[in-house]
């Protein structure tokens, strides 16, 4: 069960119950929600904070045999495998689990799938599918989805680390790579069952752009 934004993290405790009873309802085994946003003020006591949330709510998911996930994304306090496991402190994984999701660490600055998944080690419990390229709209840079095996990912890497670290949960869509229906829907499921397969699903296309650099594809490389 995924909750929207970081509400399952600072909600009221009540909030929170509410969403431990959907799960129940719908035997969910686990519920992913977001850490909160940098708000401006010392790093350390908000990852501190955030560290007592996680705790309070990963013990109040452990009274109903539900793990509480929180998402790898930038523009959160986790926005890399390394600020998770600040955030985790001791906790077992088996009450806290992490998201994991490639195109994000793209964009956080190209951390390198090998890396990433050792650095989740046994908290890894889920794995987004998404893939991004930059474009070039309207004078700034923005990152776009893009078809996965089609972007930036390097989807060869991604998986063969999730191999050698013996991940055996889902690869889940995150986000779809244009406006969302069914023919959308076949396209990204056939794209991921390609790269599962071994066959890129085509090669990148590079935005072109005369204001700015091609993107390098040597950080992600495992």
């Amino acid at each position: 069960l995924s909750a929207q934004g970081d509400r399952a993290v600072t909600g009221r405790a009540s909030e929170f119950e509410r969403l431990l009873d959907l799960a129940e309802a719908m035997r969910a085994p686990q519920l992913r929600g977001s850490a909160p946003p940098y708000a401006g003020g010392d790093v350390g006591d908000e990852l501190r904070r955030l560290a007592d949330r996680l705790a309070e709510r990963a013990g109040l998911a452990g009274r109903r045999d539900v793990r509480l996930l929180v998402g790898i994304s930038p523009g959160t306090l986790t926005p890399g495998p390394e600020w998770f496991r600040r955030a985790a402190r001791d906790l077992r994984p088996e009450r806290l689990g992490a998201v994991y999701d490639p195109g994000g660490m793209v964009v956080e600055g190209r951390i390198a799938p090998r890396l990433a998944v050792a650095a989740l080690g046994r908290y890894l419990q889920h794995v987004y599918v998404k893939d991004v390229l930059p474009q070039h709209v309207d004078s700034a840079w923005r990152w776009s989805p893009a078809l996965p095996g089609a972007g930036l990912v390097s989807w060869p890497g991604v998986l063969a680390a999730l191999a050698a670290a013996d991940y055996g949960g889902w690869l889940v869509i995150d986000h779809l790579s244009g406006q969302a229906g069914p023919a959308r829907l076949r396209r990204d499921v056939a794209a991921v069952r390609q790269l599962v397969a071994g066959t890129p699903a085509r090669p990148i296309s590079w935005p072109r752009s005369s204001t700015g650099p091609v993107p390098s594809t040597e950080g992600d490389r495992a």
